[in-house]
């Protein structure tokens, strides 16, 4: 079980120590870079890369063709520099970095130097998938760092801090995970921590698989009706393992609160989270792949929220179900 231990220490001042921004020169990078500057950090660097020629070193090729890559690499590093100044970062905190070969590869690589990567996504529908299906997909999927993904729109803006930090659970180690990073990051923000547990039919019909008279409950009699019964132990139990979690977290002094959720996860989710809210979450939960795996209830909330999702890695070795 994940403990307040296992988090990683914030250096001197809270401050992340170093943020990888990976952008493309799309609205949704520009809006990654703004809700980068909502954390506190010693160094941000902002990152391109790409397969095209001229997005590593400019050439030296004096022909029409080596111009106009010389051109292309130095409008990439202006429009950079140019979201840079406009979100008036500290110059002396950032660095600019373009470098060649598969976008997804590149940020992989280059966020194990860092403590946190921020990337933006399209969001829901056909573009979404697109995107899922390429570069953010494959980072969060193989990041060992954490991946804040941004979904924006043009509504979307990221001038206040964020006011909650949101933690969804399923009663697994493996979604814990999440609790000693979203610790962090309320420390560091001045933030409120919230957790909450779904509890959805699949796992009332779970218990009542289990079924027990005196298991269920200690004032079950005959003629009681089994799934209501098992619904109430169900919640009983959700309600114990929260208050649980949240004591170790309340004891470390992180101001947290929790709720219990009647629904299926996803849409329950969805319908509590805030554009002022962070998510934090774990890619994998109860049962690994079966239950909160990529593709399912993460990436749902990363296309579908109103709020951005940062994405814990696990390190459990877990194997597709082969459903």
């Amino acid at each position: 079980m994940t403990s307040m231990d296992d988090m990683p220490q914030p250096t001197a001042g809270g401050a992340f120590a170093s943020i990888l921004v990976a952008v493309d020169g799309s609205r949704q990078s520009a809006m990654a870079l703004a809700a980068a500057m909502r954390f506190r950090f010693e160094r941000l660097v902002v990152f391109r890369a790409g397969t095209e020629r001229g997005e590593d070193e400019p050439s030296t090729d004096d022909s029409s063709v080596g111009r106009w890559w010389r051109r292309r690499h130095e409008d990439a590093f202006r429009d950079i520099q140019r979201q840079v100044e406009e979100l008036s970062i500290d110059p002396a905190t950032v660095e600019i970095v373009a470098r060649q070969g598969d976008p997804a590869e590149e940020i992989v690589a280059e966020a194990r130097h860092h403590e946190l990567v921020v990337m933006g996504t399209s969001g829901r529908g056909a573009a979404g998938r697109l995107l899922f299906g390429s570069t953010s997909d494959r980072v969060m999927r193989h990041s060992e760092t954490p991946v804040l993904l941004v979904r924006g729109s043009e509504d979307t803006t990221f001038t206040d801090a964020f006011g909650r930090v949101v933690v969804p659970l399923d009663g697994s180690d493996l979604a814990e995970t999440a609790v000693p990073v979203a610790a962090r990051v309320v420390a560091m923000l001045g933030a409120q921590l919230h957790l909450v547990r779904a509890v959805g039919m699949e796992e009332v019909l779970q218990t009542l698989r289990d079924y027990r008279p005196e298991s269920l409950a200690p004032s079950y009699e005959e003629g009681d009706d089994p799934y209501e019964t098992a619904r109430k132990s169900t919640d009983a139990q959700a309600r114990e393992y929260l208050d649980k979690v949240s004591g170790r977290v309340g004891a470390a002094g992180i101001p947290v609160t929790s709720e219990l959720l009647s629904g299926t996860a996803i849409f329950e989710l969805l319908q509590i989270v805030e554009p002022q809210d962070l998510v934090i979450m774990t890619s994998r939960g109860q049962g690994g792949w079966k239950r909160w795996s990529v593709g399912s209830v993460a990436e749902k909330m990363v296309r579908e929220a109103k709020a951005p999702v940062l994405l814990v890695p696990t390190r459990e070795d877990s194997q597709p179900d082969p459903a």
